[in-house]
């Protein structure tokens, strides 16, 4: 058999779990009633089975059945994490429709403070939280927005840990907790250690700039591409990126995990990898 006719049933459980996964991700999209967590359970527990069955039916040359299998176990896969997605959509947009909702929450700081509309605001990785004494499921990655009168020196730092009584807002995909008064937020015990390297070093970049105002833009834009601190950028600069385009560069992508790439496979070669 030659390689172009052999590449037809290599590629056949590819575009057998790829239709089953688009069709299941679609039609959760619109899910209103994920139904009780049993039938999710069993939904991912079929989606297990058959993958497993896939996977020993390779072996023993059984491509029709392969095909059912490979698609039965993407659409019950992708369909029962699709279903458990709906569940936390839909139990966000129940407290941010509900007046007077408040989430207790224990929130990591993983970027610097900016300025918002209404106050300050910085990312955050949520570690847990409660409405009503009940626990809620976030998305990892999120926003705080502390309002009122306040100086980004006075709050805490990326890798501090902190408590807030906060108001629900935004998507479930990336929340938004917003905090009144910097009075709700208190102090945890603990402390994330990467981000507080992360913000060590941003700092450290800014410290060995000096008072060199081409170096200091510079630092701002090394912290930017390599820690992720964007914030450390004056907002009119962030501002003049957007407009013109370019905004993407500062984001952590394909791109520079390529220059990196690119440069470890260089120092290889040069040592003779």
């Amino acid at each position: 058999m030659t390689d172009e006719a052999a590449q037809g049933p290599a590629l056949r459980p590819l575009w057998s779990m790829s239709g089953g996964a688009v069709v299941a991700a679609t039609a959760a999209l619109g899910v209103t009633d994920p139904g009780p967590a049993w039938a999710r359970t069993a939904l991912t527990a079929l989606g297990a089975s058959a993958l497993l069955a896939a996977l020993i039916g390779r072996s023993r040359d059984r491509s029709a059945a392969d095909v059912v299998l490979w698609s039965v176990a993407a659409l019950a896969l992708v369909g029962g994490r699709g279903l458990d997605a709906a569940v936390d959509r839909l139990s966000w947009e129940s407290m941010v429709s509900r007046p007077g909702s408040i989430i207790r929450a224990r929130v990591a700081l993983t970027g610097g403070w900016t300025d918002s509309k209404w106050g300050l605001q910085t990312r955050i990785r949520t570690l847990d939280a409660e409405n009503r004494g009940q626990p809620v499921r976030l998305s990892r990655r999120g926003r705080l927005e502390i309002r009122g009168a306040s100086m980004a020196l006075d709050l805490p730092t990326p890798g501090d840990v902190i408590e807030v009584l906060a108001q629900p807002a935004g998507d479930a995909g990336q929340p938004l907790l917003i905090v009144s008064s910097h009075r709700l937020v208190r102090p945890a015990d603990t402390s994330r250690l990467l981000p507080r390297m992360r913000n060590q070093l941003a700092l450290s970049l800014i410290a060995a700039a000096g008072t060199n105002v081409v170096k200091i833009r510079v630092a701002e834009l090394a912290a930017a591409l390599a820690l992720g601190r964007r914030d450390l950028i004056p907002i009119e600069r962030r501002d003049r990126w957007r407009r013109s385009g370019f905004a993407h560069l500062l984001a952590v992508s394909g791109l520079h995990v390529g220059i990196v790439g690119g440069t470890v496979w260089l120092l290889a070669a040069l040592l003779g990898a």
